[in-house]
């Protein structure tokens, strides 16, 4: 006797699950803490932009490249960072595809840059995980 599959999400409970992940991954962000980057990612991760393919196998891999990022938006005077979660896809029960625009504020609210990016999130007992990064343009 096989077992019925489980069904996806609704966007409803995806999101419901998605928005304060990234508000976990802000926070992270924004102290640049790297532990806290860690438990954002699943092992193995990639990477893909227009000028490269980065795969992420481990732990100390991810903490050196997100530190890196949170600390050079925080030289560029980042206060803030605010994601805009665009378009929710539940892939299967497990697999959320979630494009996300993310707007890096400075003092006086001053925008100094954003980032078109879709995430394929796994989710884990301890919730989502990030395990691919893709660079988006509109």
């Amino acid at each position: 006797m096989t077992r019925p599959a489980a069904k996806a999400l609704t966007p409803e409970q995806a999101a419901l699950v998605v928005d304060p992940f990234l508000q976990r991954y802000r926070t992270a962000l924004l102290a640049a803490d790297g532990d806290g980057l860690v438990a954002c990612f699943g092992h193995p991760g990639i990477v893909v932009t227009d000028e490269s393919v980065l795969t992420v196998a481990t732990e100390d891999e991810t903490r050196t490249a997100y530190t890196r990022v949170a600390e050079h938006y925080l030289r560029q005077g980042m206060v803030d960072a605010r994601p805009q979660i665009e378009k929710l896809e539940s892939n299967s029960r497990l697999v959320i595809t979630a494009d996300v625009a993310w707007t890096y504020v400075g003092e006086e609210a001053r925008v100094l840059a954003t980032e078109l990016v879709r995430y394929v999130l796994r989710l884990q007992l301890d919730g989502p995980r990030i395990h691919a990064v893709i660079a988006r343009t509109e």
